[in-house]
């Protein structure tokens, strides 16, 4: 259950970035040159896709970030805003890639927490296959982690919030690039706020490959040998916020991820879809 945890909490921190110190994502902006430090608490799960993993709680949720002029640490995000502003700025930022957090539970990607951000569960039923064996994750050979380097775009709008991110691996594990779309939309009834989210996240077959492809170092049958190409992950989600005091507020979020052929149909995967849900309460430091 520890080691279970402690998973849930660095994948969290490793796959969330903010664009801005004003993010309309985040509760309120943060003061330029300060810290911010929040903690969620509450009920939820998040699912780790491979076969043989075991379904992670989520309990806590810490949010870290401070903001300086232009540099930034958001969650595990360090990052430079070179035109920063209220309505469209361009920045680059580097983060540890947390495709590996899945086959690990000691990973960096797990040793931080995002901002109740892309928090993963299943909500459906495994697919089943038909033309491979499944294979353990713990049976083939080590996947290692990797340092993400990228520039994002963001345009904000009446509409909502517009962001197109670009990363590639400097660490010279995968090798492979990604490209990261996304349209956050806010919403107000009564005192609730929402968030609603649209993502489309695409991963180059370097990537999908290195994590979810078996070849002949991974010690499995001929049959069971995949090679992934690249592929598109549709997703999205909604956070909503009631204040209940200056510094509490009720948190629940919700998402859902269509994962591609090139990772579902690898033997290591037993879904073509992941999801999540949370529901707790938020203290602002």
């Amino acid at each position: 259950m520890a080691n279970r945890s402690i998973f849930f909490l660095l994948t969290l921190l490793v796959c969330s970035h903010v664009a801005s110190a004003c993010d309309s994502a985040k509760a309120d902006c943060i003061e330029p040159n300060s810290w911010q430090f929040s903690l969620a608490v509450g009920a939820g799960v998040k699912l780790n896709p491979l076969h043989d993993s075991d379904n992670i709680p989520l309990v806590i949720l810490p949010d870290i970030a401070w903001y300086g002029e232009s540099a930034y640490f958001d969650n595990g995000e360090l990052g430079y805003q070179w035109t920063p502003a209220n309505k469209q700025s361009v920045e680059t930022f580097v983060r540890f890639n947390s495709e590996r957090a899945y086959f690990s539970f000691w990973h960096p990607a797990n040793l931080l927490l995002i901002s109740t951000s892309d928090i993963q569960a299943s909500l459906t039923s495994p697919v089943e296959k038909f033309d491979r064996e499944a294979v353990s994750y713990k049976d083939v050979r080590k996947r290692d982690w990797a340092v993400d380097a990228g520039i994002r775009w963001q345009h904000q709008n009446k509409s909502g919030l517009w962001q197109v991110s670009v990363l590639n691996d400097i660490s010279n594990t995968y090798n492979g690039q990604q490209l990261d779309l996304k349209y956050k939309h806010n919403w107000q009834v009564s005192q609730w706020n929402f968030t609603t989210t649209l993502s489309a996240l695409w991963k180059s077959s370097k990537l999908l490959d290195y994590y979810y492809g078996l070849n002949e170092l991974d010690n499995v049958e001929k049959s069971q040998l995949y090679h992934a190409n690249s592929g598109w992950f549709p997703g999205i989600s909604i956070l909503a916020r009631h204040p209940i005091s200056e510094n509490w507020q009720w948190v629940l979020r919700a998402s859902y991820q269509h994962l591609p052929s090139a990772m579902s149909d690898s033997p290591l995967v037993e879904r073509n879809s992941v999801a999540s849900a949370f529901i707790g309460a938020a203290y602002r430091f």
